[in-house]
């Protein structure tokens, strides 16, 4: 059989290795071939030879600000829709997040399915 269309291609920018397990694995579930990256420079230079529909990164990590991963989106003027994940999503840093432009903000804490489910809606 096959396939009718390219799968879909996910950059994920994250330090924290069960969190990027759990990112990887949720993500080939939905059908995406997942790239990662751990700072913006990595994930620039994969912008500059692969097309991503989906960039999912944390929010803060030590040396590395998740907004660079909004600019990096948009300085290329990528249609990849951005999720910001951090430990603590309140509604300064969700309106924050969304004003510069991401899809959606989201706690590292996220349910499986609960994460799915934003994967699922970032398509539309």
């Amino acid at each position: 059989m096959q396939e009718r269309s390219q799968p879909r291609k996910a950059l994920v920018v994250n330090s924290d290795p069960d969190v990027q397990r759990l990112l990887e694995e949720v993500l080939n579930e939905c059908g995406y071939q997942v790239r990662d990256a751990t700072n913006t420079w990595e994930a620039s230079q994969l912008f500059k030879t692969e097309d991503f529909s989906l960039v999912i990164g944390e929010l803060e990590f030590p040396g590395f600000d998740g907004m660079q991963i909004l600019d990096l989106v948009q300085r290329l003027r990528s249609k990849a829709k951005v999720v910001l994940i951090t430990s603590h999503v309140g509604a300064e840093i969700y309106l924050r997040v969304r004003a510069r432009g991401a899809f959606d903000c989201i706690s590292k804490s996220l349910e499986k399915s609960a994460l799915r489910e934003v994967i699922v809606a970032t398509r539309n």
